[in-house]
């Protein structure tokens, strides 16, 4: 083993050869190591991101397609997507969860509204005729989803029960508020009616209502517009009730409007004219595309599944892209390390050709020379490489979520999510491993020339 013990002496008497190397070496794994930890938090912040925030779709009208298969079939067609498909779409089993939102404006004029004088002051409309209006939103969902986009919070009282969706309940939550402004509180009521006008001679007469006295089980506050990217105003003002109530208040519209209309009289509705969206929460962003191929086959020609505001597509493209540069520069780096450290081992080697070639006059054999070049190397480059991998780990830790939060929320401009958690470094086995390997291997591979320029050596012509 005493060629090892050369390797250990020779690495202190070239000192400042083995500081050149051992700086070099740092400085390229310190690149190396920087890489990888980025590429792992690219790597974990999509995972989170595939666990917290999956993906959400929904089934909308493509207008043009519809104005075209009205006009292939000379029928005009529903604008809304019927609720018994919507029902086959959830049973789907790319589907987590679901819900469908049937809108309703119904009639209060001593109901007080939240009024934003900037909104306001802006609209040629009767404000005092439209604030005796009120947009009420149906769920399907008692865990309702906008809480769970933060486009509202719930700060006092509970959500809706499966027995009140599936049964007819006068139930309703409104804004805090909104709340503040009538003296309204848990267990209070409020009266809504459902009226249908018609506008003879052009007066809005009432042709027939219904009036419904629904309690407050809920009380919610909206989350900053900024976040949301909705109108304060309208949030404030809304009411959440379940979507049955709203679908049987419907029933009445469509019947009455059909008594007006066998009436001779003009109509003019200004009472709950259902609306139907819907949301579709999948497991896994990989199953958007299978999703909307097995959706496109059960709706109607006029509708498109779609990612709401395409966001999910828009960070995976982004993540992705910063996986495939990360990688890149990975592999570019290991290519121009295994090549300087070539140079660079072959330099030095060529400098101790007198010592090398007296090892050989000694009788010491090639492989236990090689050995011991590839010794003196690997004790300066563990060095360094330990040390790079708290280098890298520093500096990718200040710029990982620089370049993650420039690169999605900026060029991305992703603007539903509003905080993309990105997941914190850490020293995971499986991170080291990959560096301590490519590492060690990036100087095994750089130190093939440099053995067969020794294993090439003449002892003969050395020593002439």
């Amino acid at each position: 083993m005493i060629f090892l013990t050369r390797a250990f002496l020779s690495v202190i008497r070239n000192f400042r050869k083995s500081c050149i190397f051992f700086f070099l070496v740092l400085i390229l794994a310190s690149v190396i190591s920087t890489t990888i930890f980025i590429n792992q938090a690219v790597t974990d912040t999509w995972l989170h991101l595939q666990r917290n925030l999956p993906p959400i779709a929904t089934v909308k009208l493509d207008i043009e397609a519809w104005e075209r298969f009205n006009d292939e079939t000379g029928m005009i067609h529903d604008i809304n997507l019927r609720t018994d498909l919507i029902h086959k779409i959830a049973a789907l089993p790319y589907v987590k969860e679901f819900d469908y939102f049937s809108s309703g404006i119904f009639y209060n004029p001593h109901l007080i509204p939240y009024k934003d004088s900037a909104v306001n002051k802006n609209t040629s409309l009767d404000v005092a005729f439209l604030e005796k209006f009120w947009l009420v939103q149906g769920v399907q969902n008692p865990n309702l989803l906008d809480i769970q986009e933060e486009r509202i919070e719930l700060v006092y009282g509970r959500t809706f029960t499966v027995t009140e969706m599936n049964h007819l309940s006068m139930v309703i939550l409104i804004s805090e508020t909104v709340a503040h402004l009538n003296y309204l509180t848990i267990g209070s009521t409020v009266q809504l009616r459902n009226i249908v006008f018609d506008n003879m001679d052009g007066e809005n007469r009432i042709f027939a209502e219904e009036s419904y006295t629904m309690e407050v089980i809920g009380i919610f506050r909206p989350v900053s517009g900024e976040k949301n990217g909705e109108n304060l105003q309208v949030l404030e003002n809304r009411i959440y009730a379940p979507n049955h109530f709203v679908e049987l208040a419907q029933i009445f519209q469509n019947e009455q409007q059909q008594n007006l209309n066998e009436s001779g009289d003009m109509m003019n509705i200004q009472g709950a004219n259902l609306s139907l969206e819907n949301r579709f929460v999948l497991y896994d962003s990989q199953q958007f595309l299978p999703f909307k191929v097995a959706v496109e086959e059960k709706i109607p020609p006029q509708f498109r599944v779609v990612d709401i505001e395409n966001a999910f597509v828009d960070v995976y493209s982004a993540l992705m892209t910063m996986d495939g540069m990360t990688n890149i520069i990975l592999w570019v780096t290991v290519g121009i390390s295994i090549l300087f450290l070539s140079l660079l081992i072959t330099l030095f080697l060529r400098d101790r050709r007198r010592e090398i070639g007296i090892y050989f006059t000694l009788g010491e054999k090639k492989h236990r020379i090689t050995i011991q070049i590839c010794a003196e190397v690997i004790i300066i480059a563990i060095l360094a490489i330990i040390t790079a991998l708290f280098v890298g780990f520093f500096i990718s830790s200040i710029l990982s979520e620089h370049i993650l939060r420039s690169n999605i929320l900026v060029e991305q401009s992703i603007h539903s999510f509003h905080e993309l958690p990105f997941y914190g470094l850490s020293f995971h086995g499986s991170v080291i491993f990959m560096f301590l390997g490519v590492g060690v291997g990036t100087i095994l591979l750089a130190s093939i020339i440099p053995v067969m320029y020794v294993l090439g050596l003449n002892p003969k012509k050395i020593m002439m």
